[in-house]
């Protein structure tokens, strides 16, 4: 099936998860939260103040140790470690033209495009560091078409292209408008940062599968943090068979890094990974 259409209930909840993000009431229509934007936070901007862009992730986590903004931890080291090899790769790396993205799209079918580096999935327990290593990276990653996010909100914003198309009849029977929101997501950015990627709901799951396999297709680097690992995505999910595939594509694509299992949850020892 090329085009794509929504259940009533998956629909619903979209809309239900719309309105929480976007902290509407409930009576706001649904024409009027389409309009709205998603918010965007990335929360190591002040963190990172003074660190020049272009610096290696382990020089810049060195710089704020010393400084004592952030205590020396070896999980998040480890994790920088693997970080320090992507920004290497990608220094070295022929990134997809914004203006090509919609050719190479059209014809990822017939002609792959040459393998890009493998992003890198991080995952371990809750408060041990991972967002604060991503953030490094991203801040000292040399990309320029780059974009960081938590991943709830970019799933939203996700359906609500989706949403927006078919409502503008541009999805059919030839044509797949879920590779059409790709390309608007590369436009973003092909270097795509996730924050907590967990994937809970069903229509995430049946989207996201054909969504990175454009995305990776058209030469995308993701590097992605999360308290599960990529086995264990969507797990016990109803209709979790099909998904299956997505997490396969997950590993081939990414280095998955998993946290030492004694790292410290910062939040219960009274200081944030952060060092505040």
């Amino acid at each position: 099936m090329v085009g794509w259409k929504y259940s009533q209930p998956a629909l619903l909840r979209v809309f239900s998860r719309l309105q929480s993000t976007l902290n509407v009431p409930a009576s706001l229509s649904p024409t009027l939260i389409l309009q709205l934007p998603i918010p965007r936070h990335f929360h190591g901007a002040a963190l990172l103040e003074g660190i020049p862009k272009g610096m290696l992730p382990l020089d810049a986590y060195n710089e704020l140790v010393k400084a004592g903004s952030i205590r020396h931890d070896l999980g998040q080291v480890a994790a920088l470690q693997a970080l320090e090899r992507l920004h290497m790769d990608l220094e070295n790396y022929s990134s997809p033209s914004i203006n090509l993205v919609s050719k190479m799209l059209s014809y990822v079918s017939i002609k792959p495009r040459r393998q890009a580096p493998r992003g890198v999935y991080i995952h371990g327990g809750v408060g041990t560091g991972k967002s604060l290593v991503a953030d490094i990276f991203y801040h000292c990653s040399p990309v320029e078409h780059k974009q960081r996010v938590p991943f709830h909100q970019f799933m939203l914003d996700v359906h609500k292209r989706l949403h927006q198309k078919r409502l503008r009849g541009d999805s059919g029977d030839n044509r797949d408008i879920i590779k059409d929101v790709a390309e608007d997501v590369l436009k973003g950015g092909w270097l795509l940062c996730f924050d907590e990627f967990q994937v809970i709901d069903i229509a995430d799951a049946m989207i996201l599968r054909r969504l990175l396999k454009s995305c990776f297709q058209a030469g995308a680097v993701m590097v992605a943090s999360s308290n599960c690992s990529p086995n264990e995505l969507y797990k016990n999910g109803l209709q979790r068979d099909p998904f299956l595939p997505c997490i396969e594509m997950i590993k081939e694509n990414c280095h998955v890094h998993m946290f030492r299992p004694s790292a410290p949850d910062y939040r219960l020892i009274g200081a944030r990974p952060d060092g505040r």
